[in-house]
């Protein structure tokens, strides 16, 4: 059985995703395995749906087997984000691709990039162009672009930049796994647009916030994110990730006056702090995420669901994962305090994630919801 598998958000499913898991199977796949994040989103926000839900629809629309991509990783920088879903995909010890979405969808040109920006050369430039005030992004394609020339093409589109951080991820591993570029097609990344049938996943969530329907939203926690930063010392914001060289400081002195989120956001940010990653932070702050947690990979592969087929893949796996594959708290307590640590953290999570809703939902969803079957 030939196994690809993605990196996903699924915030929320739609057209989009289906279509990539359709054009993975037409490259050869006879199983998709997606690593997705799960309450919360790399934007740093709520994810609209509960990661259940999407669960359920990402297989009944194509997946196999969803395995969870934990809090500190799901709400990271691109590097970050990319080297946790990898890394649980690698050490599943079954899959033969990782598949993703590509404007370009040229595998060669993502692989030069990708060492590209590994190079030490590209990384002491890069360096020099944080110091005059940019944002990483920018200092890193211009720091490519000086040393590779029109290999920093690729890093001007979004899912490009993310794939070549998977295959960045798939070299330092030293992973067998192939990687495999499918063409996006339809709406630009964030466009609240559709073209050629497909809506952008950012359409599709305003289109969600208009309606009267059950989903979170981050303006039901906005008090409550902005008082657990208002409580925090410099050092406790020091000690977030992606908080350096004074962001603290800004952080610490907006917050005091701000009385919105927007506010707080427009007045920290800057031409080098991007507005997710400031979204990030505060919302690491609300959920007690602090970089300590990506100090070392993931310790563990937890199953949020899976068809008949995944059941086959879950079989394979436990052969040769590199990584216990968890169903149960008590499983995940057995492997030890770093794991029950990540476990506690998740719980704490899921309970703030619940009052994103209206009504707030009770607490303990995360010892409550069953593994999805399909």
């Amino acid at each position: 059985m030939r196994i690809s598998g993605a990196v996903a958000e699924y915030n929320p499913f739609h057209d989009g995703h289906k279509y990539h898991i359709e054009m993975t199977r037409k490259s050869g796949a006879d199983a998709f395995v997606a690593v997705m994040s799960g309450n919360f989103v790399q934007r740093g926000e709520p994810a609209i749906y509960p990661k259940h839900s999407r669960a359920r629809t990402a297989l009944c629309s194509g997946a196999d087997l969803i395995i969870e991509l934990p809090l500190p990783w799901a709400m990271s920088s691109a590097e970050s984000f990319a080297f946790g879903g990898v890394y649980l995909l690698n050490a599943l010890g079954c899959a033969d691709t990782l598949s993703f979405g590509s404007e370009g969808a040229d595998t060669a040109a993502l692989c030069s990039a990708a060492d590209a920006v590994s190079d030490p050369r590209v990384i002491e430039q890069m360096k020099k162009n944080l110091s005059s005030g940019v944002s990483f992004p920018a200092a890193r394609q211009a720091a490519v672009r000086s040393v590779y020339g029109d290999a920093a093409d690729v890093l001007s589109s979004p899912n490009d930049t993310l794939a070549t951080e998977y295959i960045k991820a798939l070299k330092k591993l030293g992973s067998p796994i192939r990687p495999l570029a499918i063409k996006r097609v339809g709406a630009q990344h964030d466009s609240e647009s559709a073209h050629d049938g497909f809506c952008s996943a950012s359409a599709i969530r305003s289109e969600i916030r208009r309606s009267d329907g059950d989903f979170a939203d981050i303006g039901r926690i906005e008090t409550a994110v902005l008082s657990s930063l208002r409580r925090m010392s410099v050092t406790q914001l020091s000690e977030l990730p992606d908080v350096s060289e004074g962001l603290d400081n800004r952080i610490y002195s907006a917050v005091r006056g701000c009385r919105t989120l927007e506010q707080l956001l427009s007045e920290v940010k800057t031409k080098r702090y991007t507005l997710s990653r400031l979204r990030r932070i505060v919302m690491s702050a609300y959920l007690g995420v602090t970089r300590e947690y990506t100090l070392e990979p993931p310790p563990y592969l937890r199953v949020i669901g899976f068809t008949s087929t995944g059941r086959e893949i879950l079989a394979e796996a436990k052969k040769n994962a590199s990584l216990p594959i968890v169903t149960r708290y008590s499983e995940i307590i057995a492997l030890g305090e770093r794991a029950s640590r990540l476990f506690e953290l998740e719980c704490r999570a899921s309970d703030l994630y619940s009052l994103a809703f209206s009504p707030a939902r009770p607490c303990g969803s995360e010892l409550t919801e069953k593994i999805i079957t399909v």
